[in-house]
């Protein structure tokens, strides 16, 4: 049986590699977007910019974490997607 890591796990119906950096990315997306709609219904212009900077740092999380689970399994060669994102 073959042994899977903590860090990566195959999701058979996406046909993604899940890692720990896509996963919290994904959170700090939500996250972020959620402090955005809340400070702007609440009229706290700092907090919209704390939010747009959590929901950024959320975005670059998810690349890096796609980036990686490409890179393991060796599919990295010529991606377009790659280039831009060093870019």
């Amino acid at each position: 049986m073959k042994r899977v890591s903590r860090e990566t796990r195959y999701d058979k119906a996406r046909g993604v590699d899940m890692n720990r950096d896509l996963v919290q990315g994904n959170l700090k997306q939500f996250k972020g977007k959620v402090r955005v709609h809340w400070c702007t219904l609440i009229g706290d212009h700092l907090g919209v910019i704390s939010g747009k900077r959590t929901q950024s740092a959320g975005e670059r999380q998810s690349a890096y974490g796609v980036l990686r689970s490409k890179a393991l399994r060796g599919t990295l060669n010529n991606d377009s997607s790659a280039r831009s994102f060093f870019i």
